[in-house]
């Protein structure tokens, strides 16, 4: 018997976020870019817009839209 041992390959771990981590279980790449769509809703247009402004402010892309007719 040899007295050394080849270490075994080191197993990737999956990340500690759920979203994560099902991107990863279902083959995705997450040194890839991606786009995310967060949806934010307010009682009103006028909340909406103050908001959109603060967001904007930090960098984010903003679309305020109406509320769907169902």
């Amino acid at each position: 018997m040899w007295p050394f041992r080849k270490r075994p390959e080191p197993v990737p771990s999956l990340p500690t976020n759920p979203v994560l981590q099902q991107i990863v279980l279902r083959g995705g790449d997450l040194s890839q870019p991606r786009d995310w769509v967060h949806f934010v809703y307010f009682p009103d247009e006028g909340t909406a817009r103050a908001a959109s402004e603060r967001i904007a402010a930090a960098g984010w892309n903003v679309a305020v839209k109406p509320e769907a007719s169902i």
